[in-house]
């Protein structure tokens, strides 16, 4: 008896070998949906998504439920690329990141997607909402700010010389990754008469004045 519960517990083969299928399936897939975007625009449906990878709408709908299910995943592969290039950013930079360094990070981050991903750009924040019980409603851009946001709120709370009441530093450091993504949105809509280099300065100076109201002391005042 104990020998067929130790059976029964066994992993089937075949179980394993058709969900690791189905991992590097969906991921191929979800690769494609990026290469879509990135080659035809951000306003794409399920019948260009299939073409793309080759295959049925009933495919990408066996892996990622409905369309909505779809956009979330490309929103969250986009959303990891950015949090990948503000750690980079900060590795690049000093040892023990600043708070200063780290809007600097969120800004170039914002910065070069609109410069080299511009239509995953415009997926992520500007696509259409997606008819559905959760929609989409600025989700993926939602979360990104506030992935982003935490990582400013983090050295908020650690390094702030002043106290302030709780829940300060949260507001403080979503308000201004949503003024950074504002301001990269603007810019990217209009001329380009400044250079991504100087909307990166200007925008962290903005940024940075804004925040740097919790760092004062009774010396002389950060910079």
């Amino acid at each position: 008896m104990k020998a067929t519960t130790r059976e029964a517990k066994r992993p089937d083969g075949r179980s394993t070998r058709w969900e690791s299928h189905r991992v590097i399936r969906r991921a191929e897939l979800l690769q494609s949906s990026i290469a879509a975007i990135r080659a035809q625009g951000p306003n794409l449906g399920m019948d260009e998504f299939a073409a793309a990878a080759g295959t049925s709408k009933t495919v990408l709908y066996r892996h990622f439920t409905d369309r909505a299910g779809l956009h979330q995943a490309v929103a969250e592969a986009i959303e990891a690329m950015i949090a990948e290039s503000v750690g980079q950013a900060l590795l690049l930079g000093d040892a023990r990141p600043t708070p200063r360094s780290v809007v600097a990070a969120a800004v170039r981050a914002y910065v070069a997607l609109v410069e080299s991903e511009p239509n995953l750009y415009d997926f992520l924040f500007r696509a259409p909402l997606l008819e559905s019980p959760a929609g989409r409603p600025d989700l993926a851009q939602a979360k990104v700010t506030l992935d982003l946001a935490g990582r400013v709120r983090v050295l908020l709370d650690q390094n702030a010389t002043t106290t302030y009441p709780n829940g300060t530093t949260q507001l403080w450091a979503e308000a201004l990754l949503g003024l950074v993504r504002t301001g990269v949105d603007v810019w990217k809509r209009g001329d380009r008469a400044l250079s991504a280099e100087q909307v990166t300065e200007l925008l962290t100076e903005l940024a940075w004045h804004g925040a740097s109201t919790a760092f004062h002391t009774k010396g002389p005042r950060p910079v």
